[in-house]
């Protein structure tokens, strides 16, 4: 709680002190514990986390969306699964701008892949490969 119990008031850091419980404490001391755990523990321990997500073509047919102008994916290396993955039966892209890491072989990957879907390669811009 770096920064937080020094600007408390002398009498009101003694309340804080004796009523410090972080299981039947007060809503703000139980909310601040979860979330400090919440946020390290999974980090600290190098454990996986869940998180629920849904394809791209999912989200703009439910949103009833068929252009997209531009789509920046860089997910740190799961890029070409998540295009794999992607139906773009339907949808129309302006520009997509993928994070390669100026690697020429995923760059001939996406090529390939987005190639197949209408969309050429048209140039680099640092590290993430632009098609159209």
């Amino acid at each position: 709680f770096g920064g937080f119990e020094e600007t408390l008031a002398p009498e009101d850091e003694e309340e804080w002190r004796s009523t410090w419980d972080p299981i039947r404490g007060n809503i703000l001391q139980r909310w601040t514990v979860g979330l400090l755990v919440w946020l390290l523990v999974p980090h600290a321990l190098d454990l996986p986390v869940d998180v629920t997500a849904f394809p791209l073509h999912m989200v703009l047919r439910a949103l009833g969306r068929s252009v997209v102008d531009y789509w920046s994916l860089d997910t740190e290396g799961s890029e070409l699964r998540i295009l794999q993955g992607t139906d773009f039966e339907g949808l129309e892209f302006g520009i997509i701008s993928v994070e390669a890491r100026n690697d020429s072989a995923k760059t001939a990957e996406l090529a390939d892949l987005l190639g197949s879907r209408g969309l050429q390669l048209v140039g680099m811009l640092g590290r993430d490969a632009l098609f159209a």
